[in-house]
This record gives structure tokens, sequence and C-alpha cells, in this order.
């Protein structure tokens, strides 16, 4: 594009795209098409070239050509007087002095609604199929999500009526027109276009990511005029800073070619058959499931298979998902030694408080739409820009959002594009959940995303309902250790792992003392007075609480620590250091004596051990789990009490049904494990897993005395399978752009979105902080990072049930709601002046007393 395009004293030179500082319009949109071209070529995301090509029906530099093309051209719907003249300058005034230019229709004008660009497509014979057109046409909407505005069309119909219609027309015209010639995308091809929705996708997730960079600070300060190779190694400095560069995959030859620090001769066996399965280079799975006991070795073995498929299908990196903030906080030091051996920059953390570790802050330039403003910067902080680096670690739900209906979510698509996707704990999500995730599966497969599966404890009709995406299992295998891989030609295959390294008997009892808080804390001080760590799991953060409490009334000499989520985030982060520090994998801190009081925060993918476990019941498959942290490191000393390995099951007694228990869980899976467990004394692993799991989870021979709770469980789980469809993007469609039908987004970080993730309680953040912060905080301005970051220790997420009315309506005139990064925070002052974040805080709101207890966590009980 020739740089001179601006005449002296007209009104080409006046064209604005940004404000604030100015940058002129054809200035960003030759900026935004270099953005995108680069990104192609020589990022992260120049794996992706050849996908598109292969959608489109075009060779790479011809891919690339149509994609810069079309980021070139997506703000020249800005080109229209009822954009420019909401400037209030130069423009607003030559609009004023050329009144004829003026639109002749009031009202709000959104630029990415625009029809200029079937306008001049059509009259050009430009994408001669009319479908590809209005795809084409979406991708460039999409740049902007959730506006509602009218597109205000210009036609040659207008000159007659409107006499400055035609210059308008003109001008769109010639700009259009300068960058199809200087870009030259191959407007003729798309006859040959073999998937235009996966084309699509990764065509808008480009437009809004080049605009973005294109808008941001590093790129406001250069001149309008600057060449095109400045532009480039401005882009590439961006690129380098943001840790978008190639980053090539690790690498995996052997097993331990990528984890070098295991001996090959100790792999355990499941490791040895993955290595074995991607010993053939001939053909590769597309997605794969290891199922295998708690502590054989699956995260490595699911990495080493996942950077055997990157190579295989030109990823450069993986994601790997977890279920919750807490084991993504353990697995990204994990996988940052993994990194760092190899010499790679860190992966990020991804989830919603990951945001508080971002040192950089990305600014966009003041822009027409403060929102929009705002969606950009977020894109960039680690909250989420590590779905688009090349390695990073974070929540299952970061990944889920890029398959629901809201804002920016095809840029999730995009930046899964180039990478692995690795699900931990694939059994772990209910029918809601596992909908979305099936979801996120068929577009996985469309975008050619490999996924790795890990689970230990996977019924066989989710791991069929998950396999169908790519093909028929068939007859499922009984084997256990089982490697299930699906590829891409809808061939599915089974191969049984010979052995398994943990293999050991854990003995069962079962104590009719679920709601006797008293007796469990007495069972748990007999079972360390001789020494030893005791982990108990309750079911609720009140259950767990009142246990802490009983066992605390009681004398005794062991270290005793509650862990739930309820805590506020900085006192939350030093519990959890205080157990990994206390119970994982290096002894030097191990306590003599200690107990553990926690929730199922500790039921997955911690590595944490324990000499003995209690436990409220709960469905067969997460009481296994719950094992898994049982006698987990074989070289941990032990008491000789707790040489065998012995769970405590707590069930109802006699008279008493399963309490609020039943309302986490199906009263038809806690039927179904009570009465195995009454069948059983030991637990045999790896042997008993998957036929203890199958017959609390099988689907046929329901007996008339569970017929009810069977019924209830189905009737609500077609009920949320329901909704989560409602909230889901379409599927997959070859012939056509599913997004182009779409016209809900709401913004990911709205609450009522986080929760579409999880179905279940709506929360709340709220936060209780020191009268000395809480006076820094202006109602009408975003916070600062750091004072956001002051906050956020002080804050913490609780069922809106739990909540006060009153606090919940923002009535009161203490209260004040938070903007910015902590927008969807309710900020309370405390009645002390200043306080540590772990220390007790307490707030007076209408008639209650809120307290973030540094014991107990959140507690909160009517005035006296």
């Amino acid at each position: 594009m020739n740089r001179n395009y601006l005449k002296a004293g007209t009104i080409e030179e006046l064209l604005w795209a940004k404000s604030a500082p100015r940058k002129k319009l054809q200035a960003h949109l030759r900026e935004t098409a270099i953005v995108a071209r680069t990104l192609l070529c020589d990022s992260a995301f120049s794996v992706i070239t050849p996908l598109l090509a292969g959608y489109l029906g075009l060779s790479n530099e011809g891919a690339v050509s149509l994609a810069s093309y079309l980021a070139g051209i997506h703000d020249l719907g800005k080109c229209h007087p009822s954009f420019q003249e909401t400037d209030g300058s130069q423009m607003t005034d030559y609009l004023k002095q050329h009144v004829h230019l003026k639109y002749p229709i009031s009202g709000k004008y959104r630029h990415e609604n625009s029809n200029v660009f079937l306008r001049i497509w059509e009259s050009d014979s430009v994408f001669e199929n009319k479908k590809v057109r209005r795809a084409f046409k979406t991708v460039i909407k999409l740049h902007h999500q959730g506006k509602q505005g009218d597109s205000f069309p210009i036609k040659k119909e207008d000159i007659e009526r409107w006499p400055g219609a035609e210059d308008w027309l003109k001008l769109q015209d010639e700009i259009e027109l300068e960058i199809r010639n200087w870009l030259k995308p191959p407007i003729q091809a798309n006859n040959k276009i073999t998937d235009l929705d996966s084309a699509c996708v990764l065509l808008s997730g480009l437009v809004i990511l080049s605009d973005w960079i294109a808008s941001g600070d590093d790129f406001s300060t250069l001149n309008d005029y600057a060449e095109n190779e400045t532009v480039r190694n401005e882009i590439k400095l961006f690129i380098a800073k943001t840790g978008l560069e190639k980053t090539p995959a690790l690498p995996c030859g052997s097993f331990t070619d990528l984890w070098t620090k295991l001996n090959k001769f100790s792999l355990r066996p499941l490791q040895v058959a993955v290595e074995k399965l991607f010993s053939e280079d001939t053909r590769m799975p597309l997605a794969l499931i290891l199922e295998a006991p708690m502590g054989e070795g699956k995260t490595e073995a699911g990495v080493y298979a996942a950077m055997k498929m990157a190579k295989y299908w030109n990823k450069e990196g993986m994601y790997v998902a977890l279920p919750t903030s807490a084991t993504a906080n353990q697995m990204v030091g994990r996988i940052n030694a993994l990194l760092k051996e190899h010499g790679k920059s860190e992966a990020l953390l991804v989830h919603s408080m990951s945001w508080l570790n971002a040192d950089n802050q990305f600014l966009i330039s003041n822009d027409e739409d403060e929102i929009d403003r705002k969606d950009a910067e977020s894109w960039f902080r680690p909250t989420k820009r590590g779905l688009l680096a090349p390695y990073a670690v974070g929540t299952v739900d970061q990944a889920m959002m890029a398959v629901l209906k809201v804002k920016y979510g095809v840029l999730r698509l995009f930046g899964l594009s180039n990478k692995v996707l690795i699900i931990d704990e694939i059994h772990a999500y209910d029918a809601y959940m596992s909908s979305i995730i099936r979801r996120l599966l068929e577009w996985c497969r469309a975008l050619r995303i490999p996924v790795v599966m890990l689970s230990a404890t996977l019924p066989t009709f989710k791991k069929q309902d998950f396999m169908s995406v790519y093909g028929e299992i068939g007859q499922s295998a009984n084997a256990y250790p089982l490697i299930t891989a699906a590829y891409d030609n809808g061939h599915v295959e089974q191969t049984a792992v010979e052995g398994s390294y943990q293999n050991g008997v854990i003995k069962v009892q079962k104590l009719p003392i679920m709601h006797n808080p008293e007796s469990i804390a007495m069972l748990a001080i007999d079972q360390c007075k001789y020494g030893g760590c005791i982990c108990i799991i309750m079911n609720t953060v009140a259950e767990a609480q009142n246990v802490y409490s009983a066992i605390n009334s009681q004398p005794h000499e062991a270290e005793l620590i509650l862990f739930h989520s309820q805590f506020p985030l900085g006192q939350r982060q030093k519990i959890e250091e205080q157990c990994f520090s206390k119970f994982g994998p290096d002894h030097s801190h191990r306590p003599k004596r200690s107990i553990l009081v926690a929730t199922q925060v500790v039921e997955q993918s911690l590595d944490l051990d324990f000499d003995a476990m209690i436990t409220a019941i709960a469905p067969i498959d997460l009481l296994l789990q719950r094992c898994g942290r049982l006698h987990r490191h074989r070289n941990t000393k032990r008491a000789e009490v707790h040489k065998e390995a012995v769970l405590t099951v707590l069930v109802p007694g006699v008279n008493d049904d399963f309490g609020i228990t039943a309302k986490i869980y199906y009263p038809l899976f806690l039927d179904r494990t009570k009465k195995v467990l009454d069948d059983t004394d030991l637990i045999r692993i790896p042997e008993d897993i998957p036929n203890l799991v199958e017959v609390v989870y099988q689907q046929e021979k329901i007996s008339e005395d569970v017929l009810d709770n069977f019924l209830f469980k189905q009737f609500h789980e077609q009920l949320l399978q329901g909704e989560s469809q409602n909230s889901e993007i379409a599927a997959p469609d070859p012939n056509d752009f599913g997004l182009q039908r779409e016209d809900i987004f709401k913004s990911d970080d709205d609450p009522e979105i986080s929760a579409k993730t999880r179905l279940g309680e709506i929360n709340r953040k709220i936060a209780i902080v020191p009268m000395n912060v809480y006076k820094k905080i202006d109602r009408s301005k975003r916070p600062s990072v750091q004072l956001a970051r002051l906050v956020m220790q002080y804050s913490l997420t609780a069922p809106s049930t739990k909540i006060p009315p009153t606090l919940k309506s923002e009535s009161n005139n203490n209260l004040i709601e938070g903007k910015g990064l902590l927008a969807g925070i309710i900020i309370m002052p405390a009645q002390e002046f200043e306080s540590d974040p772990t220390e007790t805080l307490k707030a007076k709101i209408s008639g209650y007393v809120i307290c973030f207890d540094n014991q107990l966590g959140l507690v909160i009980r009517k005035e006296d």
C-alpha cells in the first residue's frame, strides 16, 4: 500500500481511525494488515497457515494474502460520515463546512455493520460465491462483538437524493482498491473452499488479534507514513515481548528425551505403553484418553503424547486444562520446570486470578468505545494471554469458553488452534460441563487440535460419548489401565497397558458418624495419636468448619489446618503453600502429627500424600480420587500404625439421610456407592477401579428400589444438557459460517458467564478491606494494578445464597462495586483500620456481621 496516500487539505487527509493519540484510517488499516501477515508468517501462529490454506483451498501465500486483506479492510466502515463526525476536531469542522457530506439520517452507527464490503465485492465480482461473501463480511463484523447499532448503508442510488454519497462511495472504493492491489488476495478462488466454518473461525480470530495489536500503545506513536519494514519490526518486537514468538515443540524422540530426569529403566507401565504407541510415525491419533490409577505418571505420559502429536499435527505448544485454580497453580510449577530444562520460556498461568502475577500491562490507544478497549487490554493479561501463548496451564473453564456464546470466544479457538489441548481429570465434570466439553472436542477435531484426556475413574458411557466425536469405540475393552486412541479417519483403537506402578490394597471401613463432627474429631485425634498425617475431606465448607472447630475444642498434639475455597485469596494461597510444603513430595517439612480438614479442593490432581484418610461419602469415582492422596509416595516414612492404607468412609446413621451431600451429588450414585462399600472391606489398586466405577455408573439393570432416583438423575441431566446447549455456539459446519447466526455475546468476565461453565449456584466475589485500603478506592475510577492486587488479597468467592440479601442489593452506601480489574467484586470496609490479609476481618452491613475468620474463613451471622 502506498504510504503517500494522503492529499493535503482534502478529506482523505482527515480520515481517522483512532482519536487519542490520533491515527489516520489508512495508516491503521495498513498496520493491521502487516500485523496479520506477520502473525501468520513470523509468530507462534505461523503453524496454522497451512491449516488455513487447506480450508480455503489456497496456497500458503494465497491464504496469507487473503487473511491480510480482510484485516486490512476491517475498519473500512469508518470511512463514513456518521463515524467521522464523532471526532470532535478537524474532521468535525470539515464536515460542518461541507454540509453536503454529512449523512442525512441521525442515529447510532456501528462501523463493523457497514455494507461497504458487500457493495464493493458485488460490484467488482470479488468472491463470486454469495455464501463466501456473507461469511467474510461476518469475519469483519466480528472484530467488535456485543454491539448494537445501524449500518447506515451508502448506495449508488443515494447519489440523486444526497449529493455527498458520491464522494463517500469514491473514498471507500479508492481505499479498498488500494489495499486489494497492494495485497493481491486470490479473490476468485473461493469455489475450492473445503471448510468454510473452520476457515472463518481462524480468520475471525486473526482479524480481532491483529486489530488489537495494531491499536496498542506500541503502535500509537508509529508515524502514519512509516515504512512497511519499520511496522514489521515493531510487530516482531511486540511478539517477542508478549511471548507469542515461534517456539518449536519440545524434543520427544524417546520418553526420557523429554523427561530427562526419568530413568528409562524405571518408567511406569503406562509411560512405556505410551512411548510404544508413538514409536510409529506413520500415523498419529488426533485424540487420546489415558486411563490409569492415581499416581501412575499420567501427567508425564500425557505431556509426552501431546508433544508427539504436536510434531505430527504441526503444533507448537500445549494448554494443560485442570479442574481448579489450586490444581493449575501446582501444575504450572511442574510444567515450568520441564520448559526450563529445555530452554523454553515459562508457561503462562490462565485462570480468573492469574492476572495478579502480571508484570507487563498492554494498553490500547483510546478508541471510540471504552468497553472494547478494556476487552482488548484484558486479552494481553495472563488471565487470557496464555490461550495465545505457546505454553500455558489453567482451568478447563478457560478452554470451555471457546465454545460458549461469549465475546471473543472465537479468539480462544484461534489461540488453541496452534497447540495441543490436555484435559486432566476428564471424568470430573457433570452432564452440563461434559456437554460443553463435547462441543469443544467437536471444534478441536474440525480445527485439527489434538486432545489428550487423562482420568483414573472414567465411566464407559462418558468415554464413549467423548470418543463418538471421532468415531465409534465398538465393544469397550475391559482392561485397565487402558489407552484409547482416535484417528482422523474415524478409527478408534484401545490398547491395554501391561501392569501398573500403583499396586496396593486399601482397607475400607465405614462409620455412621457423617453428621457428627465431635465423633469425627475424636476419630482423627485418635488416628494421629502415635504419629501420622491425617486428611479429613468433607463435602461442604460448613461441614469442614464444624469438624475443624470440634477438633480445636479437644486436647491434641497435632498440627491442625483447615483448607477450603472460602478463605481470602491471600490467606488461601498461604494455606495451599503450607499443604504442598507439609504433604508434598519433599518430605523435609512433613510434620510428625498433623490433621488437614478440607473440602474437595484436595480431591484431584494435587500431589499430596497422607497416612490415613477420613472422608464423607461421595460417588465412588470421587472416593477413589480421594484415595489417590492416600499412601501416594512410596518413599514416605510412616508410623507403624499407618503401615496399612486405611480409608474411613463416613456414612449416615441408620435413621439418617445423606443431608446436604444429596444436593451436591445424585442420591442414586450415593446409594449405589454405599451398597458397593457395604460389600467390600478392601479395594485393590488398580484391579478394582474400573469394576467399582461401572457398578455405580452403569446405565442398565435399574432395580425398582432405585428407579425414582434414576429417573430424577436422567431428568436432571437432560435439563443440564439443555441448559448447556443454549449457551454453546453451533457445532462445526464445513458448508457455512455458524457464527453469522449468533448475535448474543456476553463478556467472558461477566459472573453470569463464569457460572455458565459450571452450572449451579451463582457465586459472588466479596472483599473486606482495612479502612486504610478502603479509602484509597475511588468509586468513579478503575483502580491501579497495584491497588487491585492489594484488594484481591482480601477477597473471596462465596455462593450467592450465602450472601445476605442486603449485600446482594448493594444498597448500602459503604459498599463499593469494583471497577476494572476489580469488576464484579463487592468491597466492604473492615472495622479494623489496618490489618494483614491473614488476620480476622469483620464488616457490619445492615444487621449482619460478615467475618473473614483467620481460622475458619468466611463466617456470616446476624448481628446480636
